[in-house]
């Protein structure tokens, strides 16, 4: 969801009352399973004068999908401060899955249901990340708070993009707890990054089991280990 992050890996399951986070065609009579899949090219176009506009068949079947019983959310990479920015566009009636699962949040309210946060020693591994990376940017997301450490051209964009502004800090004084961290590679945000890819794989390699590293385009995604949009939909 949100700019360009993808949810594979997660579950399309039936559950007690069905659950549905975009879906690619209107729904037909009696569908009963839900399908989590991205924003951009799913329920709103993704290029166009119209984009980032969610087409009246598409609002249509999700109010035919609520009324029916069916709940509907978003599930996003988006932080809660940029999917606020969004939000309007979208009706929903169950929480939304934000920062890549690390958050529930009721839109209602404008509060956190559930957070999860990074582990507290995390700092000197993205300080080993950054000296073999160093072209790379960095964002550390707290909540509604994102701090660049290491800013870039497409960092820049990238905040741009989500309507955030850019807080540049020294990572050793961005005080805890850390939702997620963004890496930035110096490729093209939309496109295919062997470099992301190279990223998630060091990440897996040298730190298993701790954490979750999406990648979508030229960004990276990195969340505590559990916490993506599989298990915010759980």
């Amino acid at each position: 969801g949100g700019e360009t992050n993808g949810v594979d890996g997660t579950s399309g399951e039936a559950v007690s009352s069905p659950l549905l986070l975009g879906f690619v065609r209107p729904l037909t009579s009696g569908q009963e399973s839900g399908r989590a899949s991205p924003i951009a090219g799913a329920i709103a176009p993704i290029e166009g004068e119209d984009a980032a506009a969610v087409p009246a068949d598409n609002l249509a079947a999700i109010r035919y999908f609520m009324e029916e019983g069916g709940l509907f959310t978003i599930a996003t990479g988006r932080d809660p401060f940029s999917y606020l920015s969004i939000a309007s566009q979208f009706p929903s009636n169950t929480a939304a899955i934000l920062s890549n699962g690390a958050v529930l949040f009721d839109p209602d309210t404008g509060e956190d249901i559930y957070e999860s946060f990074l582990p507290f020693d995390c700092r000197r591994g993205f300080h080993e990340l950054l000296e073999k990376y160093p072209a790379v940017g960095m964002e550390i997301v707290r909540g509604t708070d994102i701090r660049v450490c290491g800013k870039t051209a497409l960092c820049a964009a990238h905040l741009a993009n989500m309507g955030a502004p850019l807080m540049e800090a020294d990572m050793d004084r961005v005080m805890f707890p850390w939702t997620k961290v963004v890496i930035i590679a110096d490729e093209e945000l939309h496109d295919e990054n062997l470099l992301a890819a190279e990223i998630c794989s060091w990440l897996t390699e040298t730190f298993p089991g701790k954490y979750d590293a999406v990648r979508a385009g030229a960004i990276v995604d990195i969340t505590k280990a559990g916490s993506n949009k599989g298990t915010g939909v759980s």
